[in-house]
This record gives C-alpha cells, structure tokens and sequence, in this order.
C-alpha cells in the first residue's frame, strides 16, 4: 500500500508540471502558516511491551489506512528556505481492546529546489496513545512520546499573491523499543504567507 501511495504521489508531481515554470514570490522574513489534510497509511512492526500500558490492552494494528490533518506554521529564512513547526494528527484505530491513535509534533526545514517544488525534513515528538474502551475524552488515555524523524516532497499546483494549494508526500517513523509506527501520507496542502 505504501508503494501505491508514492507512486501516487510522484504521477501528481509529474502531471502538474506546468506549474512548474512559473516563478515563486517569497523572500526573508515572511510568515508561513498552513492546513493539510489527506489519506495515509499506517504500519507497525515488532511488540508493543510498555509498562505504562494498561494490561491486556493488546497491540495497535499492523495496518491501518488513516486520514491525516496537519497544521503548519513558520517563517521563511531565505528566498527558496522555510521553517516550520507541524503538528500532525492522524485517525485513529479501534481494537477489540481499546482505541489507538498518534500525533507528532515536528520542526522542519523546507527547501523549495525548484521554484514550485519543495522537500523538507526534519525532527520532533511522535505520540502513541492508548484509551481504554467506553472512555471519552483523554479519560482512560495513556500516551508513549518517542523521537521522530520526518521527510516529505510536494509540488506548488497553484500560487497566488499571498495562498499556494499544493500536493505533498509525508513520511514520519517512532520507535518505541522493538516496536516501531511509521506514516506515510498524500496530502493537500493549503500554505499562506504574510
């Protein structure tokens, strides 16, 4: 499913290449402040054996498609060099035991390589959480934090004076002992600047 999705992600780079050629506008010192949301997919790998878990609170799905909303915010540092705070909430997965979800909170550099192309990475907190069944709220929640790198690409498909709509791919991983999460998103991205 994760090949699915980049190959999706690379047609919709490739099919919006004559946005391409068109300039970008940006320079120092511009706020960047944006939403995204789309579908991803999320995968783990090995046991989940954390002491702060409930007991039989079972394990978090090894697949699961998911959608994704992410709010950005940041500054421009350069003509063509960004930075960016990102919080990522993704949908979560009900088990036979309990609710799992996952947010992450990172800081990340984005390089346009292009004037409408752009890559980022960078790192933060990835958040694996656990609430117990018939709970609402973060009544019942425990939560496990975790060091996450992230990468992502997109393609600029519009650009006006002050908004761009965009396509990204997003990637972010957490390992929490010998069990590791890992996200990969397409998302649309609605990014301003002031």
């Amino acid at each position: 499913m994760q090949r699915r999705l980049f190959v999706l992600a690379l047609t919709f780079l490739a099919l919006s290449s004559p946005a391409l050629a068109q300039p970008a506008d940006q320079h120092k010192g511009q706020f960047l402040y944006g939403l995204s949301a789309g579908v991803g997919r999320r995968t783990t790998s090995g046991t989940l054996m954390a002491p702060e878990l409930p007991v039989n609170s079972g394990q978090p799905p090894s697949e699961q498609t998911m959608g994704v909303f992410d709010l950005s915010g940041g500054v421009t540092l350069a003509r063509r060099v960004g930075a960016l705070v990102i919080f990522e909430q993704a949908g979560g997965a009900t088990t036979s035991t309990g609710k799992w979800g996952t947010l992450a909170f990172h800081g990340v550099v984005r390089g346009w390589v292009a004037p409408r192309v752009s890559i980022e990475g960078g790192a933060g907190t990835f958040d694996l959480a656990y609430r117990l069944p018939g709970q609402s709220g973060n009544n019942g929640v425990t939560r496990l934090w975790a060091v996450s790198p992230e990468a992502a690409a997109g393609v600029d498909i519009f650009r006006g004076a002050h908004v761009t709509i965009g396509a990204l791919g997003r990637y972010s991983t957490a390992t929490f002992g010998d069990f590791r999460v890992s996200h990969f998103s397409v998302q649309v991205e609605l990014l301003g600047r002031r």
